[in-house]
């Protein structure tokens, strides 16, 4: 049997989408899309990516998460995926629910299937761009570590004999003490909203 949970929907626009179960026995409903924020395209050093709003938010009781996940036909047919995996919305979140599209791939099916979704987006279409589902969570109660036991009385330390050689300096540090370098990052590529294009 399945369970609900109620949750509060505030469309942020007049057209905003609802998500919606594609089939009573669907464990995740169906994200659209409601418009491009912006669009980078593919560089050398960083893949393609879509930032989405989907004009929605959401609220929920404590005790539970919104999980949103990749759609699988992006991930198995078009190379598409989310940026950061699987998204994790917070009970006390409340802002809109932004979904960042990745393509890794540069190939023409991939390419093709990036352009129409973007196309379809600004068209008004409202594609489906991602998928949630509502699960119960738990807040961690971490328990006090056991102090550890009292370390046994040191021995006087032997005074320094002046005709004794010189013993080694002890080395302070571990790997990588004698120095250490910093990376700074490249600039990132401006964005884009133009299509793009096979290599």
């Amino acid at each position: 049997m399945s369970k609900f949970i109620a949750v509060q929907l505030t469309k942020l626009y007049k057209d905003s989408p609802e998500p919606v179960a594609a089939t009573p026995g669907s464990v995740c409903f169906d994200l659209p899309a409601h418009r491009i924020v912006n669009i980078t395209e593919r560089s050398t050093d960083a893949p393609a990516t879509m930032l989405i709003g989907t004009g929605l938010k959401f609220r929920f009781d404590q005790g539970y998460q919104l999980k949103v996940f990749s759609r699988s036909g992006h991930g198995f047919k078009h190379g598409i995926r989310l940026a950061n995996g699987t998204g994790v919305i917070d009970q006390d979140y409340d802002e809109e629910l932004m979904i960042k599209l990745v393509r890794d791939f540069n190939d023409p099916q991939t390419i093709e299937a990036w352009n129409v979704l973007a196309d379809e987006i600004k068209n008004g279409k409202q594609p489906r761009v991602a998928q949630g589902q509502m699960q119960e969570s738990f807040r961690p109660l971490f328990l006090n570590a056991q102090p550890q036991p009292e370390q046994a009385e040191q021995p006087a330390v032997a005074p320094v004999d002046p005709a004794a050689p010189a013993a080694p300096r002890a080395r302070k540090g571990g790997l990588g003490s004698t120095g250490d370098a910093s990376l700074q990052p490249e600039a990132a590529a401006a964005d884009t909203v133009a299509p793009a294009t096979p290599e």
